[in-house]
């Protein structure tokens, strides 16, 4: 009985001490324990061809110079809805890389799981504008129809036992797309997340992917300048600027409840089938 007692204390002084390091990468804000020791427990869904295709990414990367780094760009969050300038971001963090030297051979969008957006919604009693997983992933597919270069990840959408934080899908990503260029082989190509300088002031981007060894590029936006710039990190880009409107999901909600024009927040096609998921069709 002792042994058990003893081994029981050592598993949770384990537990304790990966929690403490956790805490140490995790903003406080965002640190929660008991959700801590849950995501440590439980497995995610398996990534596969599906999830996260590689169709433009082979052929890009395939054709990517010797003499160049490969990137590979990713941009994640509840895009409920994706909205016009969710994409241009993409295409500017693009350019802003190939500037500094990198080859960016694919990019990927993906929308939180129903667990986090769900509960998002009913804590802001917000429901009604909710849209599942499986409505959120046809839109960005309309969003991405003219952008060859981009890719719906539709992993987080999978069955998952909790929610997966964005710095950890951004982890998961770069694991598999390792495994896949390992056994295919190909050069690996290094995952750059791409996120606004909201999510970076509030989450403390820019120290938590230094200590968990992730890229990221930071999309200043005009109401939230980067409280914590990068000091000669070249792990971390600054896009300033980026935004050309400070557009947001909600302010598309609010136009679409208003019956406003949505010219210029979502693409015309995206535009369309909002209407028609959320009611609002005319």
């Amino acid at each position: 009985m002792a042994a058990v007692t003893a081994a029981r204390a050592e598993a949770r002084a384990a537990m304790m001490r990966r929690a403490t390091k956790a805490a140490e990468i995790i903003p406080p804000r965002a640190y929660d324990f008991e959700r801590h020791l849950a995501y440590e427990a439980q497995p995610t869904a398996p990534r596969t061809d599906a999830t996260t295709p590689k169709d433009a990414l082979a052929r890009a990367l395939d054709a990517c110079p010797p003499d160049q780094e490969p990137v590979v760009l990713y941009a994640c969050g509840s895009l409920l809805p994706i909205h016009l300038e969710h994409v241009a971001n993409l295409e500017r963090a693009k350019a802003h890389a190939e500037r500094r030297g990198f080859r960016v051979v694919g990019g990927y969008v993906a929308t939180s799981n129903d667990l986090y957006v769900r509960r998002k919604y009913a804590e802001q009693k917000r429901l009604r504008d909710f849209l599942p997983h499986a409505a959120r992933r046809e839109l960005i597919g309309l969003a991405l129809e003219d952008h060859g270069w981009l890719r719906l990840d539709a992993w987080d959408g999978e069955p998952q036992k909790r929610f997966v934080e964005f710095w950890a899908a951004q982890a998961s990503l770069a694991a598999h797309l390792d495994a896949w260029c390992d056994a295919t082989g190909r050069r690996r190509v290094a995952v750059v997340g791409v996120h606004g300088s909201d999510l970076a002031n509030k989450c403390r981007i820019v120290d938590m992917f230094r200590r968990l060894r992730l890229r990221c590029c930071i999309v200043e936006r005009p109401n939230a300048p980067l409280e914590r710039p990068p000091d000669g990190d070249s792990d971390c880009w600054v896009l300033p600027g980026g935004l050309s409107r400070n557009l947001s999901s909600t302010d598309a909600q609010r136009l679409l409840r208003e019956g406003r024009s949505l010219d210029g927040t979502l693409h015309p096609n995206v535009a369309r089938r909002f209407r028609e998921l959320l009611g609002e069709g005319g």
